[in-house]
């Protein structure tokens, strides 16, 4: 069955279960073998690029080494690998070639029953919607990804490494769309102290959850004291991690902490102007950002738009926002995140609110399309609504 929107049809074969295994694969170069010159072309630019935008921050096994190996005897883990990668080549969503062996992928699955390549595959999908600018249709095969965790039992560590990528995933469209179910638990008995710098990205996650959705305003005393604490905690385990060189990473994960930080005193200040006098605060946040961003054209971890755009929605120091802009225009697909359509939402409040303090914008919401998306600002008592696309 070929069809024009692959994600449509994601549905109907996604959901049988074997509990079939899937050791014993050979290396990637026995998938190359088994692909025309255009195919192995694609497959090698996903080997050399795309896999190096995925660990743009962190190492990933999931990506690094078992994708790679399960594409080698696979035929819809290695069309859908192939696809991703012209996909992200040709950086257009009307690609002949990526959509030809998104469809091959596709028709694969219809007769294929282990779970584990289900898995894979409905990840790879999302990594695809996404460069095509469907990003609710991304969102839409991620919950189904996290339905099919919900239903496995006896995970195997691969499947584990796909649910920690749904994790990392469903933080970040909470930031983008606010609420969302996910179904996949945080990992809450996280360890004191940390070994790796991926242990302390993981363990931030839910500390962003916390502040993403339900959020801190509003919560009685208590409640911002005990998080607080999980921040607190948090810290010091960060900063007791030793020979840790990678800069990036770390940047990116000081920008996440600093804006935590900053929220939170926020509402623990009760300070109404608390924004307009953090301008030191933020400006530290921007130098994190542009330390850790802007160096990859795709990726799917957590990026620095979002903190960008929220430093701009917050401070209206017209420095800071300059500075805050002129990052974040060097930002291109960071997961869920467009940097494009980021910016151009980010730089719509600066010119509503330019009559003055009254004219504040409290609330910024996001609709999305395809490759568009509404955006309606609201101010006290109003809202204006427009269409951007990207």
């Amino acid at each position: 069955m070929y069809v024009s929107s692959p994600a449509v049809g994601v549905a109907h074969f996604l959901g049988t279960s074997t509990g079939r295994g899937c050791d014993g694969y050979p290396g990637p170069s026995a998938a190359i073998g088994l692909l025309s010159s255009p195919e192995a072309r694609s497959f090698q630019f996903f080997m050399e690029k795309t896999l190096a935008g995925f660990q743009t921050f962190f190492k990933d096994d999931l990506w690094n080494t078992h994708v790679p190996q399960v594409a080698s005897s696979a035929d819809c883990i290695r069309h859908a690998v192939v696809a991703l990668a012209s996909y992200h080549e040709q950086h257009q969503p009307e690609s002949k070639f990526g959509l030809r062996n998104y469809n091959l992928a596709i028709k694969g699955l219809l007769t294929e029953s282990s779970p584990h390549i289900l898995i894979l595959s409905c990840l790879i999908f999302i990594c695809i919607e996404i460069l095509q600018g469907r990003t609710q249709s991304a969102i839409g095969l991620f919950k189904y990804g996290c339905g099919i965790i919900q239903s496995r039992t006896g995970q195997r560590r691969t499947d584990e490494l796909a649910e920690a990528f749904l994790r990392r995933l469903g933080v970040q469209i909470s930031m983008l769309v606010g609420d969302v179910d996910f179904e996949l638990p945080l990992l809450t008995c996280r360890p004191r102290e940390f070994d790796s710098l991926t242990e302390a990205r993981e363990a931030l996650l839910d500390i962003i959850l916390d502040q993403a959705s339900p959020g801190l305003k509003g919560q009685a005393p208590c409640i911002l004291a005990k998080h607080a604490a999980k921040l607190e905690q948090w810290g010091r385990s960060f900063d007791a991690l030793q020979n840790v060189y990678d800069t990036r990473a770390v940047a990116l994960l000081q920008l996440y902490r600093r804006d935590l930080e900053v929220n939170l005193a926020r509402y623990t200040r009760g300070d109404p102007f608390f924004w307009d006098h953090s301008v030191v605060e933020f400006e530290e946040i921007i130098h994190h950002a542009a330390v850790a961003g802007g160096a990859s054209s795709f990726h799917m971890d957590m990026g620095v738009s979002p903190i960008l755009f929220s430093v701009v929605a917050r401070c209206r120091n017209p420095q800071v926002r300059q500075k805050a802009m002129a990052v974040l225009a060097g930002q291109a697909q960071e997961g869920v995140w467009n940097g494009t359509l980021t910016a151009k939402v980010a730089g719509r409040p600066i010119e509503l609110e330019s009559a003055g303090v009254e004219a504040r914008i409290r609330t910024v919401r996001v609709h999305l399309g395809e490759r568009a998306a509404r955006i309606v600002y609201g101010w006290d008592n109003e809202f204006t609504e427009e269409t951007m696309e990207w």
